[in-house]
């Protein structure tokens, strides 16, 4: 049996690894059966770590573009495991979210459909400007990369 688990962060999925292997291990001895362990480090994804620095310099130029960026209303959802975690750990990132005109659910094949007609470009292409604005930014100054830098350090050292 293959069982995949799913927590904001790395640290919790630790905590919830030990507590369902507890669980497996005791159903094993109740039941007479035998239960091993693989923990799959190579499809394993660490939380996203957005470097504030960056997030926001992506939200200055998306308001600019007429862009809605609310954080307060995506700030306490949690969107699932993503490589890009991974990533954030690597280099400093951002991973913003955008919205094209649907209710499909992203990565159906009903979103794809979606995301490639004309409604959804607009906000695609505004999403794509505002970072490759940010990008021109950080690569045109020496001082916001230093902090970017320490922003990245700090959330390292922090654990987040």
């Amino acid at each position: 049996m293959d069982v995949h688990l799913r927590t904001p962060t790395k640290g919790e999925q630790e905590k919830l690894r030990s507590r369902v292997e507890s669980c497996f291990s005791g159903a094993a001895m109740a039941t007479g059966c035998d239960v091993q362990f693989k923990n799959d480090e190579a499809n394993s994804y660490e939380n996203l770590i957005t470097n504030k620095t960056l997030v926001n310099l992506f939200e200055k130029y998306a308001l600019k573009l007429g862009m809605d960026t609310d954080p307060g209303a995506i700030k306490n959802m949690y969107f699932g495991s993503t490589d890009m975690g991974n990533v954030s750990h690597v280099v400093p990132s951002i991973h913003p979210f955008y919205a094209i005109p649907t209710d499909a659910i992203n990565h159906s094949k009903a979103f794809t459909e979606v995301s490639g007609s004309e409604p959804a470009q607009k906000p695609t292409l505004d999403v794509s400007k505002a970072m490759a604005m940010t990008v021109i930014e950080v690569m045109r100054s020496p001082e916001i990369l230093k902090e970017i830098k320490r922003n990245f350090e700090d959330d390292l050292s922090e654990g987040l």
